[in-house]
């Protein structure tokens, strides 16, 4: 879903007003901060170019939340992309409606 107006809005206010944020954290939090002398809105765009190792506390595998997520796709091509990404898993996944009320 593509980013509402008041959403990027809210983040064009916060980029233009170097002050914005200072007032903000003292009217929310109670907390006094000093507003900034300048503000430089840097590129957007977080791609990692290295791989970074990440170690989860817990992996449980769950059935249905598949079923449930494929189902939740709607007929989109995130749907496809979901139904690859299943297919190359060792455990049982059906889906495609458990497929289609098991004919």
């Amino acid at each position: 879903m593509p980013p509402t107006a008041q959403h990027e809005a809210l983040h064009r206010i916060f980029q233009r007003d170097e002050a914005l944020f200072a007032r903000a954290v003292a009217r929310v939090f109670n907390v006094m901060v000093s507003a900034p002398i300048d503000v430089t809105v840097l590129g957007t765009d977080l791609t990692e170019t290295e791989p970074m190792e990440r170690r989860p506390d817990s992996v449980l595998q769950a059935e249905f939340i598949a079923e449930f997520t494929e189902t939740g796709l709607g007929d989109t091509s995130g749907r496809q992309i979901w139904r690859a990404l299943m297919a190359t898993r060792t455990y049982p996944f059906v889906s495609q409606l458990r497929l289609q009320g098991r004919d």
